[in-house]
């Protein structure tokens, strides 16, 4: 009898650790979950998720064989497929050539529109993003330094203490694509162009521009500085939720003022990049220019990124790199514009 009751004694022992065990391993589970958060992980964006699986090379760009493309995380993007075919025929000596109709999100055209390429000054779309998000546009800057560029490079001409508004600055940035502008709005953001520039890689990535390195604010030819026709897509439509950046680079022209160094009133006005909105260049009938941003430097060519409008209210960004004069760049987006309007 004895035997019997500790025989029984021992089951149940070893039943009452069997239920712990198992308790425990629950118990585990639930403080790892709420640990990580992995029930309610935020996605950067709903491209990609640069925090999520993805390896960075040397340079920062992301490694684009790590990039987990997850058809819901490009749900608001055009994405090109492998395979895409273009949906009209066209042939142009521009190097890089994108059409999106970003209502629909249908890539239209694409010509190389992945491929690495120097931006010029179509970098300054991603400054102004920066701009826009991190700071208040009635902020006075005080120019901290006399701002040195190479020769011939667009420029307002601001110098060593002068005082102009985040606001004032934007639209040397954007209209007339003054590169003083660009460096005086870096520095007043992060301390040093250097350090704008890792802001500015943070932030492509977070677009889902992995395809691009940028190590200036605004663009002038820099080894290692690239970016492609898509990644300009992507940065350019995200801007556009901005309603201060649409309003600004659809001006004609604008008259910045601004207080120097010897506190005199100094008003300079300036003129549309966008030969487009300043009338040099007439689009396909149809078609409404809604603005965009131009660049040209020795080693990008011509390029524009474009946000225009055609006849159904369906909003189209056309993007063409690296023409070989501006009679090619507008000819060429003219081209790309017209296959989307009902007009001969």
């Amino acid at each position: 009898m004895e035997r019997v009751i500790s025989l029984t004694t021992g089951k149940k022992h070893r039943i009452y650790l069997f239920i712990q065990y198992i308790l425990s391993l629950f118990l585990c589970l639930v403080l790892i979950v709420s640990l990580t958060g992995c029930s309610k992980r935020e996605l950067v964006n709903q491209y990609c998720n640069t925090n999520i699986n993805m390896s960075v090379d040397k340079e920062g760009s992301i490694s684009e064989s790590s990039v987990n493309r997850v058809a819901a995380f490009s749900g608001n993007l055009a994405v090109l497929p492998e395979g895409f075919t273009n949906q009209f025929q066209y042939s142009s000596e521009a190097g890089e050539l994108l059409l999106v109709n970003n209502d629909t999100n249908e890539i239209l055209y694409s010509k190389n529109s992945m491929s690495k390429v120097a931006p010029a000054s179509t970098t300054k779309i991603l400054t102004a993003y920066i701009i826009l998000t991190h700071c208040n546009l009635k902020d006075k800057v005080t120019v901290s330094q006399d701002i040195a560029l190479e020769s011939g490079a667009v420029a307002l001409f601001i110098g060593k203490g002068d005082v102009i508004t985040v606001d004032e600055l934007l639209h040397g940035l954007l209209i007339e694509s003054a590169n003083d502008c660009a460096v005086a709005l870096a520095i007043h953001v992060s301390g040093s162009v250097s350090e704008f520039a890792k802001l500015m890689n943070q932030t492509a990535l977070e677009l889902g521009a992995t395809h691009s390195y940028f190590k200036n604010p605004h663009g002038l030819d820099q080894e290692g500085h690239y970016s492609c026709a898509y990644d300009l897509y992507l940065i350019l439509k995200k801007a556009l939720e901005i309603p201060h950046f649409v309003e600004i680079i659809s001006k004609k022209s604008y008259t910045i003022t601004y207080t120097n160094s010897e506190s005199e009133k100094v008003e300079t006005p300036i003129t549309s990049s966008n030969q487009y909105l300043s009338g040099k260049s007439n689009p396909p009938n149809g078609i409404t220019i809604l603005g965009g941003k131009t660049g040209t430097t020795t080693n990008a060519g011509h390029c524009l990124v474009l946000s225009a409008q055609n006849s159904e209210q369906q909003h189209l960004i056309g993007v063409v790199l690296n023409a070989t004069d501006r009679n090619q760049l507008y000819d060429t987006m003219t081209h790309l514009l017209k296959q989307n309007s009902d007009y001969p």
